[in-house]
């Protein structure tokens, strides 16, 4: 039987616990067709746990890559000799790798999901025109070619720059050109709000003090 063969074997029913474990051994061995026909055999159920968290906003092609991350890791770190199947020692490995998907992907801030769909079309189309025309395309170029309203491709990129909200510590050329941080641009409490506040409350009570 060669290992060909039981790649395609595999892909359909799934490797015996025999066969699996002779695969195993040899992938220990440094086989790499041996290791490649045990990822091909365990996609299908890397897929179906990917599945688990579909209809969250994120494609079920991203589901079922970031699963497929969680297989591969799963067949490098399994060790036959201490009794735990397969399956067993994958499925919180593959989960965990969808959830760190969704960790590291989705958005921090609540945007509409129909707002996420808009972005991501936004998204994609931004990245065609300009590798078409080598300079980011504008507004109105963009929502021709998605057949959107020029407003709704601006309300998609401002929701697109919450996906990812700058850090802090980023810099950006000011008007002068100098690179300044973001905490250098952001307010602070004036203290001559609160005089104002004393002095505001003290006029006041002397015009009631009047009135009386």
């Amino acid at each position: 039987m060669t290992l060909q063969w039981h790649a395609r074997a595999s892909a359909r029913q799934g490797p015996s616990a025999r066969d699996l474990g002779t695969l195993f051994g040899r992938c220990s061995a440094g086989d790499g067709c041996a290791r490649e026909v045990i990822i091909v055999a365990f996609l299908p159920y890397a897929h179906h746990l990917a599945h688990r968290y579909r209809g969250r906003g994120e494609p079920i092609e991203d589901l079922h890559q970031a699963a497929s991350v969680g297989l591969i890791k799963a067949v490098d770190r399994y060790e036959p000799d201490r009794g735990c199947s397969f399956v067993a020692f994958a499925k919180p490995t593959i989960l965990g790798e969808v959830r760190r998907h969704f960790r590291d992907r989705t958005w921090p801030m609540h945007v509409p999901r129909s707002v996420q769909d808009r972005a991501r079309l936004v998204a994609r189309a931004q990245e065609d025109l300009r590798a078409r025309s080598r300079s980011d395309p504008t507004i109105e170029v963009m929502a021709g070619h998605l057949g959107l309203e020029p407003g709704e491709v601006a309300e998609a990129r401002c929701a697109l720059n919450s996906y990812r909200p700058r850090s802090l510590d980023a810099t950006y050329a000011a008007e002068d050109g100098q690179q300044l941080a973001l905490t250098e641009t952001v307010g602070e409490l004036d203290p001559e709000y609160e005089r104002i506040e004393t002095v505001a409350g003290c006029v006041q009570a002397l015009l009631r003090t009047g009135a009386a």
